[in-house]
């Protein structure tokens, strides 16, 4: 089991150096904040230093900075398009109409893994760059693939674009920039999340562990039995027996205290990218307990369920 704690990325650490996504979006409707503006109309939305505010004062509300005027004047809602696939702690994506998503990021700390999920792209560059802006660190990633499993599926199978992008050998050099680029054509892509941060391994999946999900929807009846359904979000979750070396111990007990309440990147086969498993234990997502039961001298057993936000 691989976990990546995160590396915040928010306008005010200013570890987003450049994003080819604008800020504001206006092909997503954004509008910025303007100084001269009167806004007198409750719920007209702005965005403002990475997030978007709406208005809740019709009185007044003229050169009223939506962060130091946020509680008589504006509330924010949700970061822009730009930052949304930075904020972990929601299931949304940031998108691109056309042309490469590109972010370039300075995490002035040391990173040695990075996590795309949700990406809906053909093609990813990940580039590390250090001091000097030479290239140090190089991945391409074709994400337009078929699943063979014979004859008639190599011919006739359907492409389908992998989603998730997990690496865990980038160099972990004090100063350097990333550079993650992101490729569709002309066509819209988008990300849900893009984690950075050092990978924390704390042992082996065993195979009782399993895959499940909590349903949303609701299912109903009328009275003369016509079925009524309401669609919504399936949420993925995982039930995880993880052998922990007694060694790993004092670790594993640090994460359950650094990472309670706090999204991150779990992946229990991530040595195993092409294992049919491995879908199935990779969550973005947070810990619903954290049992830890000794077996022997050797190891010990790690009850994980984990919900995906």
């Amino acid at each position: 089991m691989d976990i990546i704690p995160p590396m915040p990325i928010t306008p005010a650490n200013a570890a987003l150096v450049s994003s080819t996504v604008s800020e504001p979006d206006s092909t997503v409707g954004e509008v910025a904040w303007n100084s001269g503006t009167t806004y007198s109309t409750l719920g007209t939305e702005v965005t403002y230093q990475g997030f978007i505010y709406s208005n809740i004062n019709i009185t007044g509300n003229t050169n009223k900075p939506p962060l130091t005027n946020q509680v008589t004047f504006w509330k924010q809602q949700r970061p822009t398009n730009r930052y949304t696939m930075f904020a972990l702690d929601r299931n949304t994506k940031t998108t691109k109409s056309s042309g490469n998503l590109k972010v370039v990021i300075a995490p002035n700390q040391r990173c040695d893994s990075i996590a795309l999920l949700g990406v809906d792209s053909t093609s990813v560059l990940i580039e590390v760059k250090n001091s000097l802006g030479t290239v140090v660190f190089s991945y391409y990633e074709d994400l337009t693939k078929r699943n063979t499993t014979g004859w008639y599926s190599y011919y006739y199978g359907k492409f389908l674009n992998t989603p998730n992008v997990i690496l865990h050998n980038l160099p972990p050099l004090l100063t350097v920039t990333i550079e993650v680029t992101i490729t569709r054509g002309s066509n819209p892509s988008s990300i849900q999340a893009l984690v950075l941060g050092m990978n924390e391994n704390i042992g082996i999946l065993e195979y009782s562990s399993n895959s499940d999900s909590r349903n949303f929807s609701t299912m109903d009846r009328k009275t003369d039995g016509t079925a009524v359904l309401n669609p919504k979000r399936t949420v993925p979750t995982t039930n995880n027996k993880i052998a922990v070396p007694i060694a790993k111990i004092p670790q594993v007990r640090r994460l359950r205290d650094t990472l309670n309440a706090v999204p991150a990147v779990y992946s229990g086969l991530d040595d195993q990218v092409e294992n049919g498993y491995f879908e199935l234990f990779l969550i973005l997502g947070f810990y619903k307990g954290w049992k830890i039961t000794p077996d022997d001298i050797s190891y010990a057993t790690l009850d994980l369920p984990l919900e995906e936000v």
